[in-house]
């Protein structure tokens, strides 16, 4: 039987309600405490990013002060001696 621990965690970026920019480190923590893996925090920009299980996500959106959850999108370049697209 596999558990919330088991399921694999997806990159996201949190974007820190500006009315809560005030307490920047002391909603980092919380959102560690529901599971989400800080990789890097932008606190000027009021951005988080980091990895979190499928179900954590769904518990990150709805915490106070947190405006919003986006999934992290890849970014692949062509090497640089490809043609032209």
């Amino acid at each position: 039987m596999s558990g919330p621990a088991d399921q694999p965690g997806v990159e996201v970026v949190v974007t820190v309600a500006e009315d809560h920019l005030q307490r920047f480190r002391q909603l980092a923590s919380e959102l560690e405490g529901k599971g989400l893996k800080i990789n890097n925090m932008m606190e000027g920009l009021g951005i988080i990013s980091g990895a979190a299980s499928l179900a954590d996500v769904q518990q990150l959106k709805g915490m106070k002060g947190v405006k919003s959850v986006e999934e992290a999108g890849n970014v692949q370049l062509p090497p640089p001696e490809s043609d032209i697209q």
